[in-house]
């Protein structure tokens, strides 16, 4: 039986064909749709963190995390908001 992996992003799992998805996602994002490197690296640490993290999936939402956490209009899923303290600060492009 295979054991979940908790608190694993797709890019420290080894599932290459999911993380391409998600590059590709990201790469045809506009980058005003992004924030900035900094807000992303720092929104998926929280995630590492979150008791709901699976897989790279956010159990709350059921979205991978990498794509959830790099578009600027959307926030964290749980009740309290756990990126809520992060800032926006520069976009940058990503591809």
């Amino acid at each position: 039986m295979k054991i979940p992996c908790k608190k694993c992003l797709l890019a420290d799992m080894g599932m290459s064909a999911e993380y391409n998805d998600v590059q590709t996602f990201i790469s045809v994002l506009s980058d005003e749709q992004k924030v900035s490197n900094e807000v992303y690296t720092a929104r998926l640490e929280v995630c590492r963190h979150c008791s709901s993290l699976e897989e790279g999936t956010c159990m709350k939402c059921g979205c991978y995390v990498e794509m959830r956490a790099i578009k600027k209009r959307l926030s964290c899923p749980d009740e309290d908001d756990k990126w809520k303290s992060i800032s926006f600060g520069a976009n940058i492009s990503r591809g």
